[in-house]
C-alpha cells in the first residue's frame, strides 16, 4: 500500500512562506507556526500581523521575515502544516480493510478527517472557511490527489472494471464533493459535527455508486 507522501516543495515566491533546510530552521519555522495558530485561534485573521507573531513567538521581527513576507505567508506555512497532519491521520492503515465494504472505507477515513478538523478547529476555517487564499485552495486540492492516491489502493479491488485512472479522477472528485459538505458546516454552524461528517460520507457514497454501481465487489 503506497505511503502518503508530499511532493518536493516549489520553489519560493515571496507570497509563500520560505521553507527552511537546516534542522534548526525548521525548529524555529514550527515555532512560529504553533504562536501564529495560537494568536488565529484566540483572537481571529486581524490578529495575525509579523509584529504580533513575533512578540507572541518571543523573537525579532526580523527573524519572522526570513521565512514569511507578511501574514498571508504565515496563513499559508500553517494551512500546509494542518494539510500534512490530516493526510498522515488519513493515510494510516485502515484495520481488516480486506474485510469492509466500500462504503464502510470511506466511512472510516470520513470520521478520521473529522475527527482532526475537531481536534485542529482554526483548521476548519483555514482550508474550508472564508480565511483561505487561493494559494491555500491550491495546497487542499493537491493534498486531495495525494488522499486519492491511498484511497484508491483500498477502493480499486472493490471496484475490479473501472478504469483505474478513472476510478483515481472519480475520488478526486468524490473527496471535494465531501469537502463541500463539510464547507456548509462551517459556514452555517460555525465548525465541523460528526452529523455533517455522516452527509460527507452520504454524498461521497451517492456519487461513487452513480459512477461505479453499488455492488461491492470485494472478495471475502
Amino acid at each position: 500500500m503506497r505511503q502518503i507522501t508530499r511532493n518536493t516543495d516549489p520553489p519560493h515566491r515571496p507570497s509563500l512562506p520560505r521553507k527552511p533546510q537546516r534542522a534548526n530552521g525548521r525548529v524555529r519555522y514550527e515555532h512560529l507556526l504553533d504562536a501564529a495558530e495560537h494568536l488565529l485561534v484566540a483572537d481571529g485573521p486581524d490578529a495575525l500581523t509579523i509584529q504580533r507573531l513575533a512578540q507572541a513567538a518571543g523573537v525579532p521581527m526580523a527573524s519572522v521575515y526570513h521565512f514569511f513576507s507578511g501574514p498571508s505567508a504565515v496563513s499559508i506555512g500553517l494551512a500546509e502544516r494542518y494539510l500534512a497532519g490530516l493526510a498522515k491521520v488519513i493515510g494510516q492503515p485502515v484495520p481488516d480493510a480486506a474485510t469492509l465494504t466500500w462504503q464502510d472505507i470511506v466511512a472510516a477515513l470520513m470520521d478520521r478527517a473529522v475527527g482532526y478538523y475537531i481536534a485542529h478547529p482554526y483548521a476548519q476555517r483555514l482550508i474550508l472557511g472564508s480565511d483561505h487564499s487561493w494559494q491555500i485552495r491550491q495546497s487542499d486540492l493537491a493534498n486531495n490527489r495525494l488522499l486519492a492516491d491511498f484511497a484508491a489502493d483500498l477502493l480499486a479491488p472493490r471496484f475490479p472494471q473501472a478504469d483505474p485512472e478513472a476510478l483515481h479522477r472519480a475520488i478526486i472528485v468524490a473527496i471535494s464533493v465531501g469537502d463541500a459538505v463539510l464547507t456548509l458546516a462551517v459556514a452555517e454552524q460555525g465548525g465541523i459535527t460528526p452529523a455533517f461528517g455522516h452527509e460527507a460520507t452520504l454524498a461521497i457514497c451517492g456519487y461513487m455508486a452513480a459512477k461505479f454501481g453499488t455492488q461491492d465487489q470485494a472478495n471475502p
